[in-house]
C-alpha cells in the first residue's frame, strides 16, 4: 500500500529552521504593522503654538516698613511678660489682647510679604 499522505512545505526543514523563519516572518509583520499605528488624536502637533505670558515679576519689597513692622512686632511682645505676670495674679491688663491683634496682624502681614519675594 502506498502512502497518500502529502508532505507539507515545511516537513523536510528541521526544526531550527522552521523557528527561524517563524520569527523572522514575526518579526517582519510586527514591525510593518507598528509602522502603520496612527497617533491619537490628542497628541498629534498642534497647528499653531501658543505664546504664554511671561510670569509677573515680583513687586519690590518695601524693606524700610518691614524694618518698622518687626521692630514694632519686638516691642509688643517684649512688653507681653509683665502683662502676663499680671494675669497670672488674677488681674487682665486693659491694651493685653489689642497688644496681641496687632502682633497677629503685624506678623501676618510680615510674612504676606515676604512669601511675594
Amino acid at each position: 500500500m502506498q502512502s497518500t499522505v502529502s508532505r507539507l512545505p515545511w516537513s523536510g526543514r528541521s526544526p531550527v529552521t522552521t523557528l527561524a523563519l517563524s520569527l523572522i516572518l514575526f518579526l517582519i509583520f510586527s514591525l510593518s504593522s507598528s509602522a502603520q499605528r496612527r497617533t491619537p488624536r490628542g497628541l498629534r502637533e498642534p497647528k499653531e503654538t501658543l505664546q504664554l505670558p511671561d510670569p509677573p515679576k515680583p513687586a519690590k519689597i518695601d524693606t524700610i516698613q518691614l524694618r518698622r513692622d518687626a521692630k514694632e512686632v519686638a516691642d509688643l511682645a517684649g512688653s507681653l511678660p509683665p502683662d502676663i505676670d499680671q494675669v497670672s495674679r488674677g488681674m487682665l491688663p486693659k491694651g493685653t489682647l489689642e497688644k496681641l491683634k496687632r502682633i497677629e496682624k503685624l506678623s501676618k502681614h510680615i510674612r504676606q510679604e515676604l512669601t511675594h519675594y
